[in-house]
């Protein structure tokens, strides 16, 4: 059982646990959001849980979908958010959203994938889904952590005031994996592992770092972006 279906996850997404960094990191990615997302119609969420951004980006005047895996995060956005026009939640996984976007007959040539706040980090297969992605030729943004020790620091703070004491964080060149037994498992992959993956798949990855632990990772040009 994932940490998110017992509910133990939610502690991840609790303001009381965040300390000043994750704080900023949240406002920052809001910001960026803003700015990423300006040229695409429809905004998908991966990793949307209850809608997390979806006051946002409907404020932007944009279609969002949201998709999370976890069907009480989609069954509780949907008793929240039902009404509101041009907002679509799915229990699926991320990889699918190319038929989604077919049977509501939306088009994925104006619309843009959204992982905030390290949700990509919580995906099982990484490589595969990232892969699979590109490969349907999507347009996509994701919200990481950076890999310095400033920032392993602040994630570990965080995960403990979260609940989650006995950590094990391992490092390697593909990036900082934050793990316990009680099934926390979030990744925060490196500019290497994006590159190589990108020279697979003939993409280029930009990214921009923000606040103090924050990147974000994106495979089309933006103009101006600070």
């Amino acid at each position: 059982m994932s940490i998110y279906k017992s509910g133990v996850g939610d502690e991840l997404v609790n303001p009381e646990n965040y300390n000043i960094e994750v704080i900023d990191y949240l406002d920052e990615e809001a910001r960026i959001l803003e700015m990423l997302i300006s040229k695409f119609n429809t905004v998908i969420e991966a990793g949307c849980m209850t809608g997390r951004n979806l006051k946002l980006i409907h404020s932007l005047g944009k279609k969002y979908i949201g998709v999370d895996l976890e069907r009480r995060y989609i069954i509780e956005a949907k008793l929240n958010f039902g009404s509101v026009e041009n907002a679509l939640f799915v229990c699926s996984d991320i990889i699918n959203i190319e038929d989604v976007l077919i049977n509501s007959k939306q088009s994925k040539e104006t619309a843009v994938i959204v992982f905030p706040f390290n949700s990509f980090g919580n995906v099982n297969d990484n490589y595969t889904t990232l892969k699979c992605l590109l490969q349907q030729r999507f347009e996509i943004v994701i919200f990481t952590y950076r890999n310095d020790s400033v920032t392993n620091e602040v994630r570990k703070d965080y995960y403990k005031k979260s609940g989650f004491k006995n950590l094990v964080i391992e490092e390697n060149a593909d990036g900082v994996r934050f793990h316990d037994k009680t099934g926390l498992d979030s990744k925060a992959f490196s500019k290497y592992w994006f590159d190589n993956l990108g020279s697979q798949t003939n993409n280029i990855f930009y990214h921009n770092h923000f606040a103090k632990i924050g990147v974000a990772y994106f495979n089309f040009k933006v103009e101006n972006l600070t």
